[in-house]
């Protein structure tokens, strides 16, 4: 009886033997405190993983270092995790291949980078249909996300009312190729500077918002070095300098800007290209939605995910119950 109780609170874990690693592929504690995935493969889908309490570490649930591991993450959600001394309030990886897909993040923080991930991957290194809102409300930190190397790619992604003290978007470090498109970066806020950073990253960016950011000092957007190219892209109501290029060069084409403020702190923003500076209705772009992330044009998700998302706190009562039941049987 003990032993079947026991199983239903932590989640049976399923390993698969993967070259000279172990894969897990079933969710691992998803309210207990403390991190569960270290070393390892990771194809998990379906999980929700929630926190009281704070990591004293890298990575709040996640932690991978090594050569040659490989990280599939879809269909979960992370709620108030965080890592209280160091980098990835959720996730810290650092291997080959990352890959995040249809996930919800809120409320997640770090003392230092990444609130919701700390990602370095010198393969791949995938964003798509993820939502990271209202992260570090204490303006702590720097980045939201922090992708670093690898072939980056980030499509439909929402970053929005995340607060930091620097990079309240997203930093991209050293990408071997880089493709960001229909994303949107809205009410992000920081008290030193910068929303989104490149460096040194020659990729482009397309058919995106970039709406209500501030920064203080430098620009919403700075560049450290390559060329990279924002196209087809909005900017509307960011608070003060626009864009500040350190290093290397900016090019902004086919965008609609509306912008009081100063618009960039560089003569090496190219603007020449079909610019508007105009105010444009932004664009109407569909992002996953789950319990803890809103979108005004969610997407369809399936009957599985669906469930789990409507049923979290459930969820979480089942399990404090059983939590409950396991103490009154072992008394």
């Amino acid at each position: 009886m003990v032993l079947f109780v026991m199983k239903l609170l932590l989640g049976a874990i399923k390993f698969q033997r993967y070259g000279s690693f172990l894969r897990k592929t079933e969710c691992v504690n998803e309210i207990i405190e403390g991190r569960e995935y270290c070393d390892c493969d990771i194809d998990i889908s379906n999980c929700i993983f929630m926190r009281s309490f704070g990591y004293n570490g890298d990575g709040g649930v996640i932690y991978v270092v090594g050569e040659n591991y490989t990280m599939s993450i879809s269909d979960s959600m992370f709620f108030n995790v965080s890592s209280l001394t160091a980098n990835g309030g959720a996730i810290y990886f650092d291997s080959a291949t990352s890959k995040l897909y249809r996930i919800c993040c809120s409320s997640c923080s770090a003392f230092s980078a990444g609130h919701f991930g700390f990602i370095q991957a010198s393969k791949t290194n995938e964003l798509e249909l993820l939502s990271i809102l209202l992260c570090a409300p204490n303006n702590i930190g720097f980045s939201s996300v922090r992708m670093i190397t690898g072939d980056q790619k980030i499509l439909s992604t929402n970053l929005s009312l995340n607060y930091a003290e620097r990079v309240s978007g997203i930093g991209i470090i050293s990408p071997s190729s880089y493709v960001c498109s229909y994303c949107t970066f809205c009410d992000n806020h920081v008290t030193q500077y910068i929303c989104i950073y490149y460096y040194p990253n020659s990729g482009s960016m397309y058919y995106s918002n970039i709406i209500q950011n501030n920064s203080p000092s430098y620009g919403v957007i700075r560049i450290n070095g390559g060329a990279p190219k924002f196209l087809y892209c909005i900017f509307d109501m960011n608070k003060d300098a626009l864009f500040c290029v350190q290093t290397g060069s900016l090019t902004i084409a086919h965008c609609f800007i509306f912008h009081e403020g100063k618009l960039t702190t560089s003569n090496a923003v190219s603007m020449g290209q079909n610019n508007s500076l105009v105010k444009f209705q932004t664009y109407e772009l569909r992002f996953f939605m789950s319990h803890y992330c809103n979108a005004d044009f969610p997407i369809n998700t399936n009957q599985k995910t669906q469930i789990i998302h409507q049923n979290s706190y459930q969820k979480k009562g089942i399990l404090l119950l059983t939590w409950f039941c396991l103490i009154s049987y072992n008394f």
